[in-house]
């Protein structure tokens, strides 16, 4: 039995490994992109809020679902800040 045979790693295992990284790898580099280098990165607000969807996520589902902030009153900042956005 040749020794080269031995060191080598199954494919099923490289297989898993990739399988593995490549979800990771994106998820990283998508939010570095969605961070720095996208056109809505120069605008201000919560990093989380930028680099994924779990904070829309968040108040889609615990917020408004469970009572605590009704639709009218989630739609009602962007509405009052409206005025103050206009001043120069």
């Amino acid at each position: 039995m040749p020794s080269f045979y031995v060191l080598s790693t199954p494919p099923q295992t490289e297989l898993l490994f990739t399988v593995a990284l490549v979800p990771i790898l994106y998820t990283f580099v998508l939010a570095i992109y969605r961070l720095y280098l996208s056109p809505l990165a120069k605008f201000p607000g919560p990093k989380l809020a930028a680099a994924t969807l779990w904070y829309e996520l968040y108040f889609d589902v615990v917020k408004v679902r469970s009572g605590y902030i009704s639709t009218s009153e989630f739609d009602s900042p962007a509405n009052t800040a409206w005025p103050i956005l206009q001043r120069n």
